[in-house]
């Protein structure tokens, strides 16, 4: 019986980690549950717009308890100052961003902070993943970065080293200090998309939200095409439709418990039967000695469940936590408590089935039959 317990608790207890794994990874990568994304045609983005813009997201977004982040991604240079005047600055890949994007994917960081409030700053600031790091340098590196290849490159410092789960050098940079410094980054038929989410807002909501900011920045709403961003609901109902496949299996390896121990009740009633029949001949109660029969299989049952209950609470508390990257976006898990309540209840219920049966019978044992013997 020990055995099912055990694999009931352990496919919990691996379904809420894997599970955590599984949804940081999502999160850290596309958005957390419930992320929209919109590309609006904003017109020609200046630095005015943009504070225009940024007004009505603050308004509409963050102050319901939401958040939200203006990205466009260009290509452009990053390098070290003294490349200019040399080889020139090598082409890079960069990340423009208005708002928090870790308030919208899980975006740890390592080391460093995040990208000052949305406001024009000199040397600018910049953010780059671990592989950024090795490419251009840690904490405090000055860089030059030229967002657009027609204007020239302009003083950038790292001041955070995040983790977004790309192996590739990543630069992410100010959008509103890209747009003070160098006015034309966008022409006009170029926007950044938009991303906003909201921990506990249904879908419609967020539709409804959408369409009031078209409404706020006289946007036509007919090109825009909002949609689910995050596939995390897709996941965690593949994630429930694995678990109940092991499930599946945990449940008849308990079921072949519950006949052993039924088999193994029964031989044991055979053999303490005289010693059964002496405690009905001193006075024991049928009901009484159905109740010693079943509080034996039970305790066995509790015991089971227990030992299965630390076996799981330490895997999750000192085994896994130093196996887990802490670029994956994840923090040690939690015990779920969930699955000692079902290793309890399975090794319980399992000993209650498999010696009810024994108990039952030692219980009708006829007392002249078993003295005869």
């Amino acid at each position: 019986m020990f055995i099912g317990v055990l694999s009931i608790v352990l496919i919990y207890t691996a379904g809420a980690v894997v599970r955590d794994i599984f949804v940081a990874t999502e999160e850290q990568k596309d958005g957390r549950a419930v992320t929209f994304e919109a590309t609006m045609p904003f017109g020609v983005l200046s630095q005015q717009r943009t504070r225009q813009v940024i007004a009505v997201l603050e308004r509409r977004v963050v102050a319901q308890g939401g958040a939200y982040a203006l990205v466009s991604s260009v290509a452009g240079r990053v390098g070290h100052p003294e490349l200019i005047g040399s080889a020139g600055l090598p082409d890079a890949t960069i990340t423009l961003i208005a708002g928090r994007l870790d308030g919208v994917r899980r975006l740890p960081v390592l080391r460093g902070r995040w990208l000052s409030a949305d406001k024009a700053i000199y040397p600018a600031q910049l953010l780059v993943n671990q592989a950024g790091a090795g490419l251009y340098g840690g904490l405090g590196t000055s860089l030059e970065i030229q967002p657009t290849l027609h204007q020239p490159p302009y003083e950038a410092r790292i001041v955070g080293v995040i983790a977004d789960g790309d192996t590739t050098p990543n630069v992410y940079a100010s959008l509103t200090t890209a747009l003070a410094f160098r006015p034309v980054v966008f022409s006009s038929g170029d926007a950044p998309d938009l991303f906003i989410h909201h921990p506990t807002a249904p879908d419609s909501a967020i539709h409804g939200l959408i369409d009031n900011i078209e409404t706020d920045l006289s946007v036509d709403p007919t090109q825009v095409e909002p949609h689910r961003y995050d596939r995390v609901a897709q996941l965690l109902a593949n994630l429930r439709a694995t678990q109940r496949a092991f499930l599946g299996v945990a449940v008849i390896a308990l079921a072949v418990a519950v006949i052993g121990m039924l088999n193994i009740g029964l031989a044991s009633v055979r053999e303490r039967s005289r010693e059964l029949v002496i405690r009905r001949a001193v006075g024991a109660t049928r009901a009484r000695v159905f109740g010693l029969v079943l509080l034996s299989a039970v305790t066995i049952g509790v015991l089971s469940g227990l030992v299965a209950v630390a076996i799981a609470l330490a895997s999750v508390l000192l085994v896994i936590p130093h196996l887990l990257d802490p670029a994956r976006a994840l923090n040690d898990p939690a015990f779920p408590w969930s699955a000692a309540i079902a290793g309890l209840a399975a090794a319980i219920g399992a000993a209650v089935l498999g010696g009810a049966v024994p108990a039952f019978t030692a219980s009708r044992i006829d007392v002249a039959y078993a003295l005869r013997d």
